[in-house]
């Protein structure tokens, strides 16, 4: 069965814990390998971003006010943000801004699916390229860190804020621009320079 792919959703803070900490079920994911990074990725339709595990020297940094929610109730820190080029095996590859989290798994979100046109298929454990209409295989596992949304569970509005996604993410994960604008400068010849001189005094 296909799982449809979800745009992305939800907020809020708290006190922080690493994400698989915590009595929650474990869901059945895929799993699929970037060849370009050496990185087995778990495929999340329930989650609102995609994520890459801090390293030790990320968690040497103060993590950013910006906390992530996962399905157990647990609130995840987050250090930074890492661009990345991903390859899955479907003749292509795919540029993504990730968010640098306090997880021990990476994942790759529904926002990313949508944006590629990415169509998981579980029962046969590949992901479909809706684009070049190309498979790739994975692997399934059981896993308590999943549906990490940007929005508190518990938050009061969280049913609003799942219609307004947008304000809820980081304005450095908005990667899609809106408009067709560019800006460049037209110059002639070599660049203008001056000769250095000596200051006055005064």
């Amino acid at each position: 069965m296909l799982a449809s792919v979800p745009c992305a959703k939800k907020l809020s803070s708290r006190s922080s814990v690493t994400a698989e900490v915590g009595a929650s079920k474990e869901s059945s994911r895929l799993t699929v390998f970037d060849r370009t990074n050496n990185i087995a990725f778990l495929i999340d339709t329930g989650s609102d971003v995609s994520i890459l595990p801090a390293t030790r020297r990320d968690k040497t940094k103060p993590p950013t006010p910006f906390l992530l929610h996962a399905a157990n109730s647990t609130n995840i820190p987050t250090f930074d943000t890492r661009f990345l080029y991903v390859d899955f095996g479907l003749r292509r590859r795919f540029s993504w801004n990730l968010l640098v989290a306090d997880v021990s798994t990476a994942i790759i979100g529904a926002v990313f699916l949508s944006h590629f046109r990415l169509m998981v298929d579980l029962k046969h454990r590949t992901i479909i390229d809706g684009t070049t209409k190309l498979k790739t295989t994975g692997g399934v596992v059981k896993t308590s860190l999943h549906d990490v949304t940007t929005i508190n569970y518990d938050h009061p509005f969280r049913p609003l804020l799942e219609e307004f996604q947008i304000i809820t993410r980081p304005s450095m994960l908005l990667t899609e621009v809106s408009h067709d604008v560019t800006h460049h400068i037209v110059t002639k010849g070599p660049p203008t320079a001056c000769k250095a001189r000596r200051m006055s005094a005064d």
